[in-house]
C-alpha cells in the first residue's frame, strides 16, 4: 500500500465521498490513474484500431505489380550472338529489344577447337577412356552432388550425347564441367591408372582450369555450373582463396546470364522449357549457396 507524505492514502480514498462535485464517471476514472511523485506525466495507452485485411490484401497485389512493371523495365534477357541468353539492366537500353544482339567476338575459332589446342601446348592431352570418365562422374554424382546439388544429370548426359556426336552445342554441357566433375569423383577413386598422370584429381583439376579459361569468353550454364564445383574442390585441396574466387565468379555469372530473373515468362513465349528454367533456377541456389 503506497502512503503519500501529507498522511493521505490515496489508495483507499473514497473519491466520490471527498469530491461530491465531480460529474458522474470522473472519480472512477481517478482510480485507474497509476499515481507517482514523480515528475512523469501519466502515460495514457493509444486505442489501436484493426485494420481490415482485405484492404491490406488488395493493397499488397497493387504494390506487387507495380513492382512486376518497374522490373520489367529494369531489365531483361536476351539472346546473344552465340545463344546464350544474356541479362540487359536499363542503363544498356538493350533490355528494350525483341532481337537477338550481335556481339563481336575477337576469336573466332569455336571452343572445343581451341580447348584441344591449349590442352596440346599444356601438354594435357591424355587420352582418357570414356569408361572412367563416366565412371569418375557417378563417382561424383554418388558422394558429392548430394552435398551441394547443382547439376541435373539427365540433362547433362543428354547434352553430353549430342555434343559428342557433334549434333549440338548446348548451355548445359561444357568440357569444363565434365572435368570438373572428374577431378571431384578422382577423389573417391581406389584403382591407380599408370598410363595418367599423379594426382589423378589434379589432372582433371588442371584440364578444367584450362578449359575454363576458354569458355569465359562466351559463358554458359555448365561453366556456372562447373565454377561451382570447382570452387568446392580447391577448398577441399585447402586452397581456400582460389576456392572463393571461383564461387564469386559464379555468382557474377549467374547474374550475367540472368539465373536471378524469373523464368516463367519466358517459358509462356516459348523461348525455353520449363525443365530448362528450372535447371536454371537450380544452379542460381546452388551457386548462391556455395558463396555463403
Amino acid at each position: 500500500m503506497e502512503i503519500d507524505p501529507t498522511g493521505f492514502n490515496f489508495e483507499t480514498l473514497d473519491w466520490n465521498a471527498a469530491f461530491p462535485e465531480l460529474p458522474p464517471g470522473v472519480a472512477s476514472a481517478w482510480d485507474e490513474i497509476n499515481y507517482s511523485h514523480s515528475d512523469e506525466q501519466p502515460v495514457h495507452e493509444r486505442e489501436t484500431f484493426d485494420e481490415d485485411e482485405e484492404s491490406i490484401d488488395s493493397s499488397d497485389g497493387d504494390k506487387d505489380e507495380v513492382i512486376s512493371q518497374i522490373s520489367e523495365r529494369m531489365g531483361s534477357l536476351q539472346v546473344a550472338d552465340d545463344g546464350e541468353f544474356r541479362y540487359f539492366g536499363a542503363t544498356s537500353n538493350l533490355n528494350l529489344l525483341d532481337e537477338a544482339i550481335q556481339q563481336n567476338n575477337f576469336e573466332t575459332d569455336p571452343i572445343r577447337s581451341r580447348g584441344s589446342k591449349r590442352e596440346d601446348n599444356a601438354r594435357l592431352s591424355h587420352h582418357v577412356d570414356a569408361a572412367l570418365i563416366t565412371h569418375l562422374i557417378s563417382l561424383y554424382f554418388a558422394w558429392q552432388d548430394p552435398t551441394f546439388h547443382v547439376v541435373d544429370r539427365k540433362m547433362y548426359e543428354e547434352k553430353q550425347k549430342l555434343y559428342e556426336s557433334g549434333t549440338d552445342d548446348s548451355t548445359f554441357y561444357s568440357e569444363t564441367l565434365t572435368h570438373s566433375m572428374c577431378a571431384f569423383g578422382a577423389l573417391y577413386e581406389t584403382r591407380r591408372h599408370p598410363h595418367l598422370p599423379t594426382p589423378l584429381s589434379e589432372f582433371f583439376s588442371a584440364k578444367a582450369k584450362l578449359w575454363l579459361e576458354v569458355e569465359l569468353d562466351s559463358p554458359r550454364v555448365a561453366t556456372i555450373q562447373a565454377l561451382v564445383i570447382m570452387s568446392s574442390y580447391e577448398a577441399a585441396s585447402t586452397r581456400d582463396a582460389r576456392g572463393w574466387l571461383y564461387s564469386g565468379m559464379s555468382m557474377r555469372l549467374s547474374l550475367d546470364l540472368g539465373l536471378h530473373t524469373d523464368m516463367a515468362p519466358y517459358v509462356q513465349n516459348g523461348q525455353m522449357s520449363s525443365e530448362e528454367a528450372q535447371i536454371r533456377g537450380v544452379t542460381f541456389w546452388g551457386s548462391f549457396i556455395v558463396d555463403q
